[in-house]
């Protein structure tokens, strides 16, 4: 999801120059008891060309880099309430939790990034998948359905 926080262009070369500046930093830093105490990406919400297998498929889990990270991380949500294009009523999509099959279908999408993280000799790590991104919806997400789902 683009929240225009970042400049026109800005993509996933720049985010893996920035993790790799900033791992350096604290490293450099000499703080940590463990180097290999580093997670990420923990991408989100399906933005084109900023899925978890570009991140990957750019070099993100290369030797260097790669030494000090512990986990691949991601973040899955269904649906969107952010409002940045509309608002959703949470009893009209409510139904979508009450399946298996909804989450078998939203983590899926993962089955070659997850084989690509181990074949890298790293764990990967669902950070948080939830109903909805942003909070949630109220009603749905702190539902004893959606707790089941």
């Amino acid at each position: 999801m683009d929240h225009n926080r970042r400049p026109q262009g800005w993509g996933v070369p720049q985010y893996i120059d920035e993790y790799t500046a900033l791992t350096q930093e604290i490293l450099s830093a000499n703080v940590l008891q463990n180097s290999t105490a580093f997670v990420g990406p923990s991408v989100c919400c399906d933005k084109d060309g900023f899925f978890l297998t570009d991140i990957l498929n750019a070099g993100y889990l290369d030797a260097e880099r790669s030494q000090h990270i512990s986990l691949i991380t991601a973040q899955k949500y269904p649906a969107n309430n952010c409002q940045l294009s509309g608002v959703t009523n949470s009893q009209d999509i409510f139904a979508n939790f009450l399946n298996h099959t909804s989450a078998q279908s939203l983590t899926s999408g993962y089955a070659n990034d997850i084989a690509t993280v181990r074949a890298a000799g790293k764990d990967f790590f669902m950070m948080e998948m939830n109903t909805a991104s942003c909070g949630g919806f109220p009603g749905l997400s702190d539902s004893f359905g959606a707790a089941l789902w």
